[in-house]
């Protein structure tokens, strides 16, 4: 499969808000608080003036399946957010391509740390970034949010 990471173009912003509403309400059963909260991020995201920050599409067969995004925080770490990978094109290397590109530019800008957070719920995603080298650092257990409860946490990778 062919996949291709790109800048986002008309259209992606949209598509990774709803997106992101639609899979966390059908995998985990959130309700459409996240989603809101999820475009309250993504402007704040694209009304930063840091120039290091990325968002990035990834796209295969003429589809958006994918998205990653990592800002620069005060303290010179990294912040991802947004990755997401469709579901049924999951298992593809889409998230790893998506990971490698942000911590690849994470490193060209001698960033020495990218965190980012997570829910107890994502179990794939948290697999996958402990497989990164990524660790918890902080948890705050049993949040009652988007009408779930999980824990929420705080991971980092060293650079």
């Amino acid at each position: 499969m062919d996949i291709l990471v790109r800048a986002p173009s008309p259209g992606d912003i949209g598509w990774l808000i709803s997106t992101h509403g639609q899979l966390y309400a059908e995998q985990f059963n959130f309700d459409q608080k996240f989603e809101i909260d999820i475009a309250k991020k993504v402007i704040a995201f694209l009304e930063s003036s840091y120039d290091f920050n990325m968002l990035l599409i990834a796209i295969t067969d003429n589809k958006r399946v994918g998205s990653i995004a990592v800002s620069l925080k005060p303290d010179r770490t990294a912040f991802v957010n947004f990755l997401l990978v469709k579901t049924e094109y999951r298992g593809y290397g889409i998230a790893k391509k998506l990971l490698d590109k942000v911590i690849s530019h994470s490193k060209n800008n001698d960033i020495k740390a990218i965190r980012l957070e997570t829910y107890s719920c994502l179990e794939n995603a948290r697999r996958l970034y402990s497989k990164y080298g990524f660790a918890m650092y902080k948890k705050n257990a049993a949040v009652e949010k988007y009408g779930q409860s999980f824990d929420q946490e705080f991971w980092e990778k060293q650079l």
